[in-house]
Protein backbone atom coordinates (compact mmCIF):
# COMPACT_ATOMS: atom_id res chain seq x y z
CA UNK A 1 0.00 0.00 0.00
CA UNK A 2 3.00 2.31 0.13
CA UNK A 3 2.40 3.43 -3.46
CA UNK A 4 -0.70 5.23 -2.14
CA UNK A 5 1.33 7.17 0.43
CA UNK A 6 4.58 8.22 -1.23
CA UNK A 7 5.16 10.42 -4.28
CA UNK A 8 8.53 9.18 -5.50
CA UNK A 9 9.14 12.13 -7.82
CA UNK A 10 8.94 14.39 -4.76
CA UNK A 11 11.46 12.20 -2.93
CA UNK A 12 13.72 12.42 -5.99
CA UNK A 13 13.42 16.21 -5.98
CA UNK A 14 14.47 16.35 -2.32
CA UNK A 15 17.58 14.23 -2.89
CA UNK A 16 18.61 16.48 -5.76
CA UNK A 17 17.99 19.55 -3.62
CA UNK A 18 19.97 18.49 -0.53
CA UNK A 19 22.92 16.68 -2.12
CA UNK A 20 25.35 19.55 -1.54
CA UNK A 21 24.49 19.69 2.18
CA UNK A 22 26.19 16.30 2.70
CA UNK A 23 23.68 15.25 5.36
CA UNK A 24 21.99 12.28 3.67
CA UNK A 25 22.92 8.90 2.25
CA UNK A 26 24.85 9.03 -1.04
CA UNK A 27 22.42 8.19 -3.84
CA UNK A 28 24.09 6.43 -6.77
CA UNK A 29 20.87 5.87 -8.73
CA UNK A 30 17.21 6.68 -8.23
CA UNK A 31 14.21 6.12 -10.49
CA UNK A 32 11.68 8.90 -9.76
CA UNK A 33 8.84 6.97 -11.41
CA UNK A 34 9.02 3.81 -9.31
CA UNK A 35 11.25 4.89 -6.43
CA UNK A 36 13.98 2.29 -7.05
CA UNK A 37 17.05 3.60 -5.27
CA UNK A 38 20.66 2.49 -4.87
CA UNK A 39 22.76 4.17 -2.20
CA UNK A 40 26.40 3.77 -1.29
CA UNK A 41 27.01 1.35 1.60
CA UNK A 42 28.15 3.19 4.74
CA UNK A 43 31.10 1.35 6.25
CA UNK A 44 31.50 0.91 10.02
CA UNK A 45 28.26 2.70 10.88
CA UNK A 46 26.13 2.46 14.01
CA UNK A 47 22.56 3.32 14.96
CA UNK A 48 21.37 6.15 17.20
CA UNK A 49 21.86 5.55 20.93
CA UNK A 50 20.47 7.57 23.83
CA UNK A 51 23.51 6.38 25.79
CA UNK A 52 25.73 8.52 23.56
CA UNK A 53 24.91 12.22 24.09
CA UNK A 54 27.01 13.12 21.06
CA UNK A 55 24.47 11.31 18.86
CA UNK A 56 21.68 13.69 19.89
CA UNK A 57 23.98 16.68 19.52
CA UNK A 58 24.98 15.62 16.01
CA UNK A 59 21.35 14.94 15.04
CA UNK A 60 20.21 18.39 16.18
CA UNK A 61 23.19 20.05 14.50
CA UNK A 62 22.16 18.34 11.26
CA UNK A 63 18.54 19.43 11.72
CA UNK A 64 19.58 23.06 12.14
CA UNK A 65 21.69 22.82 8.98
CA UNK A 66 18.62 21.59 7.08
CA UNK A 67 16.21 24.14 8.53
CA UNK A 68 18.61 27.06 8.04
CA UNK A 69 19.72 26.03 4.54
CA UNK A 70 17.29 28.33 2.77
CA UNK A 71 16.46 25.50 0.38
CA UNK A 72 12.90 25.30 -0.91
CA UNK A 73 11.11 22.46 -2.71
CA UNK A 74 7.99 22.63 -4.83
CA UNK A 75 5.76 20.80 -2.35
CA UNK A 76 4.68 21.17 1.26
CA UNK A 77 4.02 18.66 4.02
CA UNK A 78 0.53 19.66 5.15
CA UNK A 79 -0.32 17.58 8.21
CA UNK A 80 -4.04 18.38 7.97
CA UNK A 81 -4.11 17.22 4.35
CA UNK A 82 -2.19 14.06 5.28
CA UNK A 83 -4.50 13.24 8.18
CA UNK A 84 -7.58 13.55 5.97
CA UNK A 85 -5.89 11.57 3.18
CA UNK A 86 -4.93 8.71 5.54
CA UNK A 87 -8.40 8.80 7.08
CA UNK A 88 -10.00 8.42 3.63
CA UNK A 89 -7.67 5.48 2.88
CA UNK A 90 -8.72 3.83 6.13
CA UNK A 91 -12.41 4.22 5.29
CA UNK A 92 -11.98 2.95 1.72
CA UNK A 93 -10.01 -0.09 2.91
CA UNK A 94 -12.29 -0.92 5.86
CA UNK A 95 -9.47 -0.37 8.33
CA UNK A 96 -10.32 -1.07 11.96
CA UNK A 97 -10.32 2.22 13.87
CA UNK A 98 -10.43 2.75 17.64
CA UNK A 99 -13.38 2.84 20.03
CA UNK A 100 -12.76 6.48 20.97
CA UNK A 101 -11.80 7.53 17.45
CA UNK A 102 -14.57 10.09 16.95
CA UNK A 103 -13.72 11.93 20.18
CA UNK A 104 -9.99 11.98 19.38
CA UNK A 105 -10.65 13.08 15.79
CA UNK A 106 -12.77 15.97 17.11
CA UNK A 107 -9.91 17.11 19.33
CA UNK A 108 -7.44 16.80 16.47
CA UNK A 109 -9.60 19.05 14.28
CA UNK A 110 -9.67 21.66 17.05
CA UNK A 111 -5.86 21.60 17.35
CA UNK A 112 -5.54 22.08 13.59
CA UNK A 113 -7.97 25.01 13.77
CA UNK A 114 -5.89 26.71 16.47
CA UNK A 115 -2.61 26.19 14.61
CA UNK A 116 -4.05 27.92 11.54
CA UNK A 117 -4.25 31.17 13.50
CA UNK A 118 -0.44 31.22 13.81
CA UNK A 119 1.66 32.59 10.97
CA UNK A 120 4.52 30.11 11.22
CA UNK A 121 7.56 30.15 8.95
CA UNK A 122 7.83 27.18 6.57
CA UNK A 123 11.26 25.66 5.91
CA UNK A 124 12.50 22.44 4.34
CA UNK A 125 11.76 19.68 6.86
CA UNK A 126 12.53 15.95 6.94
CA UNK A 127 9.23 14.96 8.65
CA UNK A 128 10.54 11.47 9.50
CA UNK A 129 13.25 12.74 11.84
CA UNK A 130 13.36 9.62 14.07
CA UNK A 131 16.11 7.61 15.70
CA UNK A 132 15.87 4.72 13.20
CA UNK A 133 16.73 7.05 10.31
CA UNK A 134 20.20 8.02 11.58
CA UNK A 135 23.50 6.30 10.86
CA UNK A 136 26.73 7.43 12.52
CA UNK A 137 30.34 6.88 11.55
CA UNK A 138 33.45 8.04 13.35
CA UNK A 139 33.28 11.55 11.95
CA UNK A 140 29.77 12.22 10.60
CA UNK A 141 26.04 11.54 10.65
CA UNK A 142 23.72 10.44 7.84
CA UNK A 143 19.98 11.12 7.80
CA UNK A 144 18.08 8.56 5.69
CA UNK A 145 14.57 8.17 4.22
CA UNK A 146 13.49 11.52 2.78
CA UNK A 147 10.19 10.42 1.21
CA UNK A 148 8.02 12.59 3.50
CA UNK A 149 10.22 15.71 3.31
CA UNK A 150 8.68 19.03 2.28
CA UNK A 151 8.10 22.61 3.34
CA UNK A 152 6.67 22.74 6.86
CA UNK A 153 6.90 24.32 10.31
CA UNK A 154 10.38 23.33 11.64
CA UNK A 155 8.91 22.30 14.99
CA UNK A 156 7.19 19.38 13.29
CA UNK A 157 10.57 17.61 13.04
CA UNK A 158 11.01 17.93 16.80
CA UNK A 159 7.49 16.62 17.39
CA UNK A 160 8.03 13.59 15.17
CA UNK A 161 11.16 12.66 17.13
CA UNK A 162 9.19 13.01 20.38
CA UNK A 163 6.38 10.76 19.15
CA UNK A 164 8.60 8.01 17.78
CA UNK A 165 10.96 8.06 20.77
CA UNK A 166 8.13 8.11 23.31
CA UNK A 167 9.58 11.17 25.05
CA UNK A 168 7.58 12.57 27.97
CA UNK A 169 7.24 15.79 29.98
CA UNK A 170 10.66 17.34 30.67
CA UNK A 171 12.25 15.23 27.94
CA UNK A 172 10.14 17.09 25.39
CA UNK A 173 11.12 20.48 26.80
CA UNK A 174 14.79 19.51 26.95
CA UNK A 175 14.81 18.33 23.33
CA UNK A 176 13.08 21.47 22.08
CA UNK A 177 15.45 23.75 23.97
CA UNK A 178 18.50 21.78 22.82
CA UNK A 179 17.32 22.34 19.25
CA UNK A 180 16.56 26.03 19.80
CA UNK A 181 19.75 26.52 21.88
CA UNK A 182 17.76 28.73 24.24
CA UNK A 183 14.74 28.68 26.52
CA UNK A 184 11.54 27.88 24.65
CA UNK A 185 8.63 30.29 24.71
CA UNK A 186 5.18 29.21 25.89
CA UNK A 187 3.98 29.45 22.29
CA UNK A 188 6.80 27.20 21.02
CA UNK A 189 5.99 24.63 23.70
CA UNK A 190 2.29 24.73 22.83
CA UNK A 191 3.01 24.38 19.11
CA UNK A 192 5.39 21.47 19.67
CA UNK A 193 2.91 19.60 21.86
CA UNK A 194 0.18 20.29 19.29
CA UNK A 195 2.29 18.71 16.55
CA UNK A 196 3.05 15.77 18.86
CA UNK A 197 -0.69 15.12 19.12
CA UNK A 198 -1.22 15.48 15.38
CA UNK A 199 1.77 13.32 14.44
CA UNK A 200 0.68 10.56 16.82
CA UNK A 201 -2.79 10.61 15.30
CA UNK A 202 -1.34 10.59 11.78
CA UNK A 203 0.85 7.55 12.47
CA UNK A 204 -2.11 5.79 14.11
CA UNK A 205 -4.06 6.22 10.87
CA UNK A 206 -1.01 5.15 8.85
CA UNK A 207 -0.73 1.99 10.93
CA UNK A 208 -4.38 1.03 10.59
CA UNK A 209 -4.25 1.57 6.83
CA UNK A 210 -1.09 -0.51 6.49
CA UNK A 211 -2.68 -3.27 8.58
CA UNK A 212 -5.71 -3.24 6.30
CA UNK A 213 -3.21 -4.01 3.49
CA UNK A 214 -1.91 -7.05 5.36
CA UNK A 215 0.94 -5.72 7.51
CA UNK A 216 1.04 -6.37 11.26
CA UNK A 217 2.22 -3.61 13.64
CA UNK A 218 0.90 -5.13 16.85
CA UNK A 219 -0.05 -2.44 19.39
CA UNK A 220 1.83 0.37 17.60
CA UNK A 221 -1.31 2.09 16.28
CA UNK A 222 -2.95 2.12 19.70
CA UNK A 223 0.22 3.48 21.28
CA UNK A 224 0.26 6.32 18.78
Amino acid sequence: GTEQLIKRHEEYEIYQLIKDLKISDDVIYMNPEFGYKITRFIENSEHFSYDKPEHMEMALDLLRILHNSGLECSHAFDIEERIMFYYDLCIKNNAILFNDFDDVFSNVKEIIKQLKFLDREKVLCHVDFVEDNFLFTKDRIYLLDWEYAGMADPLIDIAVFVVYGGLQDEEVVNLLEAYLQRTATKEELLITHSYVALAGFLWALWTQYKQSCGDDFGTYGMEQ
